[in-house]
C-alpha cells in the first residue's frame, strides 16, 4: 500500500513516509499503552492518533482500536465493534468493519471468560462469515492479529546495557524489532543485536544457514522478566539495500554506474570509523560496470542466497530492500528471517506488512494474509520470494517498484490487500517499464519479468535458475543467443528449422554446382557433348538433390518439432532436451558426409556416361574425378559450416540448461571447436592442392587456374569467419551452462 509513487507524484513526501511509517505508527501505539497504564480512566483513542500525517491514520485507528479492545475486556469494561463503528465511521468499508478487528473482540472477549459463540459473530456481520470462520478455525488463547502485540515494551537506547551487550547505537527499527550495533563484552566483539518481543524462532531458522550472502547468526539470549529475544548476529557494516534505492531516486539515470554503490558503501564505513578496502575483487568488478550490471551482480547473490535458504527448507517470505545489507566489499547479504506474513499464523497481522512488505510480495502471498482467500500459509513455496526478488531488483534498478499502487487505505486491510492482488495480476505499466536503463543487458528485464509473473507455474521454477540467468546477463553473446528479443532472425530460424536448414544446405550445393558446371564444361567436356552433358547432368542432379533433401529431412523433423514446441513455450524435461542437444550438434556433421557421398558419386557417374559414349580418357577421368571430389570437400565442408552456425545460433540455445550444463554436454559442445578446425583445413587445403597438380600437368590452360585460385582464396576467407564464429559460440554456450562453483 505504502508504494513508492509515480514519477509525478511528490515523491519527497511519499519516501519520508515510508522511512518513517513504523516509527510513527509505534509511537502511536507506545503512548497510547502507556496511558492505559498510567491512568484510571480509558485513555481517547482519537487523542493518539496521529496529527503530522494524516495518511497513518486509517492505519493507526484499526490498530489503535485493537489495544484498546484488549485493555477494555481486560479490565470488565467491554466495548464490542459496533460501538467503535459509531465513534469512528471510517473502519465501516460499506460490509461492515474488518474482519481483524471482529475477531479481536471475539479473541479478548473469550480471555475475559465472557460466553460467546461464533455464531454470535456470523449473524451480526454475514457479509464477513466466509472470512471470520476461517479466523475463528485458527483461534488460539494466544493469537492476535494486533500489531502491538508484537512490539517489544521498554526497548533501551543506545548508550545503555542490556544483558552481556553494550548498546553503541541504532541501525534500525522495524515492526517487530530494534536493531542495535552492540558490544559484546564476553567475547569483546561487535555485534548487531536484535532486540524483539520473545516469539517466532528466527535463531533456530537462521542456525541452519551459512551462505555468504546470509547475515550469520551466532546466538541468542532470551530475557524471560521482560518479554524480550536478543538475537546477536554479524555486523555487516555499509547498511541496507533501501538506503541505496534512495540514493537511486537522488542520482540521475545517465550517471549510474556501479561506482554509485561502492561509494555508498566507502561513505557508511568512513562514517563507522573503517576503512574502505583497496583490494577487493568486487570493487575491481563494480568500478567499471554499468547500474544494470551492478544490480545483475548484486541479483545473482541474493538469488544464490534463496536457492541456498530453499534447499534447506526455509522460506524468506520478506524479501525487500530493507531486508538487505551491504558487506564492506559491496556484496549483497539477505537479513532477517523473522517474518510471520498471514493474519492466519499465531500473532500475525495484516497490518504488519502495509508499512512496505506487502509491496513486495506476489499475489498468491497477499492472499494469505487475508481471510477472504482459501490460499494458507503451507500452500506457498520459494516462488514467492523469487517474486519479491523480481520486484526489489526492479526497485533498484530504476529506483521505483514496478507496481503502481495506491497508498490510501480504503475498506480495511482485507479490501487493501484484493486491490493490491488484483495490481499484480495485471500487467506492468509501460511508464514503469521505459524505467528500465537502455544500456541493460537484453536478458535482465526478460529475467526480472519472468520472475513477477502473475502465474507461479510460468515463473523460475528455483532462485538457483535466477541466479544463472543474472550471471549469464553479464555474458553479451552468450545472453544473446540464449535470450534473443523477440524480433530476432534466430526466433524465426527456431519455427522455420526445416526451411532454415533445408536453405542453409542447398545454397552451399547450389552455388558450388554452378562452378563445377562451368569449370567441366571450359576443361573436360567435348563441345560435341556438351548438350548430352547438361541433359545427363540434369538427371543426375534431381536424383542427388532429391536423395540429399529426402535424408536430411528425415533427420531434422524431429529436432524441427522440438524447436518449434520450444518456441511456442513447451518446455521437455531433462532426458528429452538432452537427446535433442546431441541430435543438434550430430546433424550438421552428418549431413556434411551425406552431401560429400553424393558429390562422390557424381564424381563416378559422369565419366562412366563418357566412357560409354567413348569420349572418356585417362585426362578425361582425372579431371573430371579431381573437379567433383575438389567441389565436393568444399561444398560439404561449407554445409557444415552453415549448419553448425544455424544449430549454434538459433537451434540449441533454448536446449540449454544455463548453469547446469552435465559435463558430457559440455564436452560434447566443446568437441566442436576442434572438428570445425578440420573441416576448415580440407575446405581451405583441397582447393590449393588441386591448383597445384594441375599446374604441373604438361597441358595447363591458365583459366581452370584463375578460378581455382579465386574460389580457393574465397573458401578460405569464408571458413576462417565461420570457424571463428563457430568458436565464439560454443565458448559462449559453455560458459551458459557451466555451473556456478
Amino acid at each position: 500500500m505504502l508504494s513508492r509513487a509515480a514519477p509525478e507524484y511528490d515523491l519527497q513526501r511519499v519516501e519520508a513516509l515510508g522511512t518513517q511509517f513504523f516509527d510513527s505508527l509505534a509511537s502511536c501505539l507506545d503512548a497510547f499503552i502507556a496511558a492505559w497504564e498510567a491512568e484510571e480512566t480509558p485513555p481517547h483513542i482519537a487523542a493518539h492518533l496521529p496529527r503530522d500525517e494524516p495518511k497513518l491514520i486509517q492505519y493507526a485507528l484499526l490498530e489503535l482500536v485493537k489495544v484498546d479492545l484488549e485493555y477494555r475486556w481486560a479490565r470488565g469494561l467491554g466495548k464490542t465493534v459496533d460501538a467503535y463503528l459509531e465513534d469512528f465511521p471510517l473502519l465501516d468499508d460499506g460490509d461492515g468493519p474488518p474482519s481483524d478487528l471482529i475477531y479481536e473482540e471475539f479473541h479478548h472477549r473469550k480471555k475475559a471468560g465472557d460466553a460467546c459463540d461464533p455464531e454470535e459473530y456470523y449473524e451480526r456481520y454475514p457479509s464477513r462469515t466466509d472470512e471470520l470462520e476461517r479466523l475463528f478455525e485458527l483461534h488460539t488463547p494466544d493469537m492476535s492479529t494486533s500489531l502491538a502485540g508484537q512490539m517489544p515494551r521498554e526497548v533501551p537506547d543506545p548508550g545503555e546495557s542490556i544483558d552481556d551487550f553494550l548498546l553503541i547505537d541504532r541501525l534500525g527499527r522495524g515492526a517487530f524489532a530494534t536493531v542495535f550495533l552492540a558490544r559484546q563484552r564476553s567475547m569483546q566483539r561487535t555485534v548487531a543485536l536484535k532486540v524483539s518481543a520473545n516469539r517466532g524462532e528466527e535463531a533456530q531458522t537462521l542456525a541452519q544457514l551459512d551462505h555468504p550472502n546470509i547475515v550469520r547468526v551466532f546466538d541468542q539470549r532470551i530475557l524471560p522478566e521482560q518479554d524480550l529475544r536478543l538475537l546477536y548476529m554479524e555486523y555487516v557494516p555499509a547498511g541496507g539495500l533501501d538506503q541505496v534505492v534512495d540514493r537511486v531516486l537522488e542520482t540521475p539515470p545517465e550517471a549510474r554506474r556501479g561506482q554509485l554503490l561502492l561509494d555508498f558503501v566507502d561513505q557508511a564505513l568512513l562514517a563507522r570509523g573503517e576503512s574502505p578496502p583497496t583490494d577487493s575483487m568486487m570493487h575491481e568488478r563494480l568500478a567499471t560496470a554499468t547500474w544494470a550490471e551492478t544490480v545483475c551482480v548484486l541479483g545473482a547473490q541474493l538469488a544464490r542466497a534463496l536457492a541456498y535458504a530453499h534447499e534447506r527448507g526455509v522460506l524468506h517470505r520478506d524479501v525487500k530492500p530493507a531486508n538487505v545489507l551491504l558487506a564492506r566489499t559491496g556484496a549483497a547479504k539477505l537479513a532477517d528471517f523473522n517474518i510471520s506474513y498471514s493474519n492466519q499464523l499465531e500473532g500475525s497481522s495484516a497490518a504488519a506488512y502495509l508499512g512496505g512488505s506487502m509491496a513486495y510480495m506476489s499475489a498468491e502471498q497477499l492472499e494469505a494474509c487475508s481471510p477472504v482467500h482459501s490460499l494458507g500459509p503451507d500452500d506457498l513455496d520459494g516462488q514467492i520470494d523469487i517474486f519479491s526478488l523480481g520486484v526489489l531488483l526492479f526497485e533498484l534498478l530504476t529506483g521505483y517498484r514496478p507496481f503502481i499502487e495506491d497508498d490510501t487505505l480504503r475498506g480495511g486491510w482485507s479490501a487493501a490487500i484484493q486491490e493490491m492482488i488484483d495490481t499484480r495480476r495485471a500487467p506492468i505499466a509501460e511508464e514503469r517499464l521505459a524505467l528500465v536503463p537502455k544500456d541493460a543487458p537484453g536478458l535482465l528485464l526478460p529475467t526480472l519479468l519472468r520472475c513477477m509473473d502473475p502465474d507461479p507455474a510460468k515463473r523460475f521454477h528455483d532462485a538457483g535458475e535466477v541466479a544463472r540467468h543474472l550471471e549469464l546477463a553479464l555474458m553479451p553473446r552468450a545472453a544473446e543467443l540464449i535470450a534473443p528479443p523477440p524480433d530476432a532472425k534466430s526466433r524465426f530460424a527456431r519455427r522455420h528449422t526445416i526451411l532454415s536448414l533445408t536453405i542453409a544446405g542447398l545454397i552451399p550445393n547450389v552455388v558450388l554446382s554452378v562452378f563445377n558446371i562451368l569449370f567441366n564444361l571450359l576443361k573436360t567436356v567435348p563441345e560435341d557433348q556438351q548438350t548430352a552433358f547438361m541433359d545427363m547432368l540434369t538427371i543426375v542432379n534431381v536424383i542427388a538433390y532429391a536423395a540429399g533433401v529426402g535424408v536430411a529431412l528425415a533427420w531434422m523433423r524431429p529436432l524441427a518439432r522440438a524447436a518449434k514446441a520450444v518456441e511456442l513455450g513447451a518446455r521437455p524435461d531433462g532426458v528429452e532436451r538432452a537427446r535433442i542437444r546431441r541430435g543438434l550438434l550430430r546433424f550438421p556433421e552428418r549431413i556434411m558426409w551425406v552431401v560429400f557421398a553424393l558429390w562422390a558419386l557424381a564424381s563416378v557417374a559422369f565419366p562412366v556416361w563418357l566412357s560409354v559414349r567413348g569420349r572418356a580418357d585417362f585426362d578425361v577421368w582425372f579431371q573430371f574425378t579431381a573437379s567433383n571430389t575438389l567441389f565436393g570437400v568444399i561444398a560439404a565442408a561449407a554445409v557444415y559450416f552453415v549448419a553448425m552456425r544455424v544449430v549454434l545460433w538459433a537451434l540449441l540455445p533454448p536446449f540449454i540448461d544455463v548453469g547446469a550444463g552435465t559435463v558430457e554436454d559440455r564436452e560434447r559442445l566443446r568437441e566442436v571447436s576442434p572438428r570445425s578446425a578440420v573441416w576448415f583445413g580440407a575446405m581451405t587445403a583441397v582447393p590449393f592442392i588441386s591448383l597445384i597438380l594441375l599446374a604441373i600437368q604438361r597441358k595447363t590452360e591458365p583459366t581452370p587456374l584463375i578460378v581455382l585460385g579465386l574460389l580457393g582464396s574465397v573458401a578460405f576467407a569464408l571458413a576462417y569467419v565461420g570457424m571463428l564464429a563457430i568458436r565464439r559460440d560454443v565458448g559462449a554456450l559453455d560458459r551458459a551452462m557451466t555451473p556456478k562453483r
